[in-house]
């Protein structure tokens, strides 16, 4: 075994964000079935446990800090399980509910297995989302042979006293209505003319929003993903504003004409909470991009969040427009302001803030009286990468630039991005936030948006200014806290060092998956000893074996394991590649079993929930380190023991 590595503390890892949702491992995307019930915020979304694709789950009651869940919805013996949507039955229209709770009712994507084309299916959680059935007659909305018929949105209907769900089916949506959940028939459709086509239309959603400063005066949103065209290239998200009726939506701009919310690289999938009790709408979107969502230099996960913003609509000389804000909420997090007073920008760099922890929210402005000129705000690390968000007001356009951040996890990842922005009053307001690998930019009050990911080598940040014919505005730079807690569970932190693989905690315990034989090993070294845990296979089809690893010899890369071997279907005490002894029993999936090994005066005994199954004498063993041990496995490990 090569390739030795310390195992990160948990949520810490490299390039783990530390005020924007991630999962505890594995991939994550697409955010579904955004809802609040009880002062509860529920995330769930895409999550990719070694190509079997799950809901993973999470709540909060401040819309900033997150508890992980167990994941939700699993694939079954329709298909994987897709993006989707949650409502509130709040009047029973299902007659599903059972007891004082209210049903939450999920719908979501089969991607069959037989064929691959694609359905929706239904299930219902009457404890809060904390458990979940699936509907009996699955799937309750079937598109035939289409092979792009996904996502559902669904949403309350209030002029019809229905339920209308919203399906993103290639170049267009279709709309279907039901008045009890489980029975729909199609009503219309929208958009194989309007937008942009340059890619599969995804994740459709639907809302209507008062029109900002005026009475009783709303206008509808149609929100729709696109795999690619976006102004940065790639995925992206566009939306519609008009009107709609229970059957069809009607585009109040022209035909051709496409309105995107974000203009960075690596903003998609947004969407909104139903059942917010303020009639808020808060949208998250998933902050990356399918050029190279493989290919990100993150472990033991892959995929983040936005942060959560506010939408409301604003009319401008006839036009109107999304805008997008960071919700209110997030202040909280904020510490350690610095104040500094506007001055001239003259061509010299200005050093404005070191920020140590990489965390902080910028507020400033640019101004210009005679049009011209530019300024920009830089964040730079001791190695000299850079991140950098300027205007132009010659060109009167916003950009970000990253050609200079460090690592490029593919190529055309390390490039500047920018967007179109008139200046109000002759001046550009900007709120900038940055996290470890992440940077979103809000610009006149929500006017333009842009998220992009970046990777730099040292999170201790300077924060510059520099500029020519302009003004930088009275700025407020906050450091800001970690939205995870300090010393959040660990299943042990004597076991730091990885021998290949990926590990990480999660909520069913210690993670750990390796396609070869990987270990995770104590840093310390144990003669006598006893080591406990609980063991699950997760349900993946190349599961071999795993177990503990005892006497660990570093130099000669050999020791003793005990492991459960799916393969052999038993209990087996190996040492280096000879089995020592072997009890033959059936080894199963998402089954716990207990494993306990204790060594004792060059005695080996071993117990399987608490049954002694194996005792013999290893005269050769000197002692050594001690870890877990993987042969292309995929385990939880739980309520670890060492002593």
């Amino acid at each position: 075994m090569t390739s030795m590595r310390k195992k990160e503390p948990y949520f810490k890892e490299k390039y783990r964000p530390q005020f924007h949702y991630t999962a505890e491992t594995n991939i994550i995307n697409d955010p579904n079935g955004l809802v609040c019930y009880e002062g509860e915020y529920h995330l769930f979304h895409q999550y990719n446990i070694n190509n079997h694709i799950h809901w993973g789950h999470a709540v909060s009651g401040d819309l900033c800090h997150w508890t992980h869940l167990e994941p939700a919805l699993f694939p079954d013996t329709i298909g994987q399980i897709w993006s989707g949507s949650v409502v509130i039955d709040w009047n029973n229209t299902s007659g599903l509910k059972i007891g004082s709770e209210a049903v939450m009712a999920a719908f979501y994507t089969y991607n069959e297995h037989i064929d691959s084309c694609q359905s929706q299916g239904m299930a219902f959680s009457r404890d809060r989302g904390r458990t979940w059935k699936k509907y009996n007659y699955n799937p309750v909305v079937t598109g035939g042979e289409k092979k792009d018929f996904r996502d559902p949105k669904v949403l309350w209907y209030d002029r019809e006293l229905c339920w209308i769900m919203v399906l993103a089916c290639g170049n267009h949506v279709e709309f279907f209505k039901s008045f009890d959940l489980t029975k729909w028939f199609y009503v219309g459709s929208f958009g194989e003319e309007e937008g942009s086509h340059e890619g599969v239309w995804e994740c459709p959603d639907l809302f209507e929003l008062p029109l900002e400063g005026t009475a009783g005066k709303s206008k509808w949103v149609l929100s729709v993903s696109v795999n690619r065209g976006a102004p940065a290239g790639g995925t992206g998200m566009q939306y519609f504003i008009g009107e709609f009726n229970g059957k069809t939506f009607t585009n109040r701009n022209d035909a051709h004409k496409t309105l995107w919310l974000d203009y960075g690289k690596d903003f998609y999938a947004g969407v909104t909470w139903n059942d917010v009790p303020n009639k808020k709408r808060y949208m998250i979107g998933w902050a990356d991009n399918w050029e190279y969502r493989d290919k990100l230099p993150s472990y033991p996960f892959k995929g983040q969040f936005s942060c959560v913003r506010e939408l409301t609509l604003k009319e401008e000389e006839s036009e109107i427009f999304l805008i997008q804000k960071p919700v209110e909420e997030l202040k909280q997090i904020r510490k350690n302001v610095s104040q500094i007073n506007k001055f001239v920008l003259s061509g010299n760099t200005a050093i404005l803030k070191n920020i140590q922890s990489g965390l902080c929210e910028i507020v400033t402005s640019f101004q210009s009286e005679d049009s011209k000129g530019n300024g920009e705000i830089c964040i730079r690390n001791n190695r000299e990468e850079t991140v950098k968000i300027g205007y132009d007001f010659g060109k009167k356009e916003l950009y970000l630039d990253r050609r200079g951040a460090g690592n490029a996890p593919c190529e055309h990842f390390l490039e500047k991005y920018q967007v179109s922005l008139q200046p109000e009053l002759d001046q550009v307001k900007l709120q900038i936030l940055v996290d470890h690998s992440q940077i979103e930019v809000f610009a006149n009050d929500g006017m333009a948006v842009m998220t992009n990911l970046f990777f730099m080598n040292d999170f201790s940040y300077w924060i510059e200014a520099s500029g020519n014919d302009s003004i930088l505005g009275n700025t407020e730079i906050y450091e800001l806290n970690s939205i995870w807690k300090e010393g959040m569970k660990s299943a042990d932190d004597d076991f730091r060092e990885i021998v290949n693989g990926n590990w990480g905690e999660t909520v069913f315990g210690l993670e750990g998956n390796c396609h070869g034989n990987g270990c995770l090993l104590t840093e310390k070294t144990y003669f006598d000893i006893t080591l406990k845990a609980g063991i699950i296979f997760a349900p993946y089809e190349e599961n071999r074996d795993a177990g503990f690893l005892l006497g660990w010899d570093s130099q000669l890369e050999k020791g003793y394991t005990i492991l459960l071997n799916r393969e052999k279907e038993g209990l087996e005490v190996k040492y280096g590649e000879e089995t020592l002894s072997f009890v033959s029993l059936s080894i199963n999936q998402w089954r716990r079993y207990v494993l306990e090994v204790q060594v004792m005066d060059r005695y080996l005994e071993v117990s399987l929930d608490d049954c002694k199954k194996i005792k013999l004498r290893i005269p050769g063993y000197q002692g050594g380190k001690c870890g877990f041990y993987l042969n292309q496995a995929f385990v939880y490990l739980n309520d670890i023991q060492i002593k």
